[in-house]
């Protein structure tokens, strides 16, 4: 029910990734998952500062072939990030493959970020594990009928960074200059 904040989340940071050296993002998705959660909408990306021009999408039958060509797409150098939309878990995407990638991606100096869907936790060696949810929307710039910027509610589950730690959340917003944090909360109610 959450796939449109999980994917925006992780538009939005490999967005922050783009560079002149790097251009492109991959979006890797299997078929079958398409139909279920839908894919990137171009000028919606458009609106939030993401050139649709810079997404590229690969679409495949099966898991091991998705997972075969996110380890290819981000070894290549003009590839800033790899995004790997999973509707559902697979046995192929276990604790060995994620920390494939994970080498993969730091030795190509780019990002994997997988979104998985479902309540329940599984096995990775991702670096930073987040969970992410809609928020209701701030109030709008220019009119108060109208439904304000993007905003999900994200708390950082595993790993840590510069902001915050493991059990921190945010809410923020995604505007066309990348994320704008709103509120924090530390630490778990």
């Amino acid at each position: 029910r959450n796939a449109g904040a999980a994917l925006g989340f992780a538009l939005g940071q490999a967005r922050a990734l783009l560079t002149r050296q790097r251009p492109a993002v991959v979006f890797a998705q299997l078929m079958a998952d398409g139909q279920e959660t839908g894919l990137p909408f171009g000028p919606g990306l458009a609106h939030f500062g993401f050139a649709p021009r810079h997404l590229v999408l690969v679409r495949t039958e099966q898991l091991t072939e998705l997972l075969w060509a996110v380890e290819e797409a981000v070894g290549c150098p003009g590839v800033a990030a790899v995004i790997g939309d999973i509707a559902h878990p697979h046995k192929a995407l276990d604790f060995t493959a994620s920390r494939r990638l994970s080498l993969r991606a730091a030795g190509a100096g780019a990002s994997v970020l997988m979104t998985r869907y479902g309540q329940t936790r599984e096995a990775s060696a991702a670096h930073l594990r987040w969970r992410v949810m809609p928020a209701a929307s701030g109030p709008p710039e220019f009119d108060p009928r109208a439904p304000g910027v993007a905003r999900f509610e994200v708390e950082l589950e595993m790993g840590a960074i510069a902001e915050g730690r493991a059990g921190e959340s945010w809410r923020m917003d995604w505007t066309e200059n990348g994320f704008a944090r709103v509120e924090i909360h530390r630490g778990r109610a």
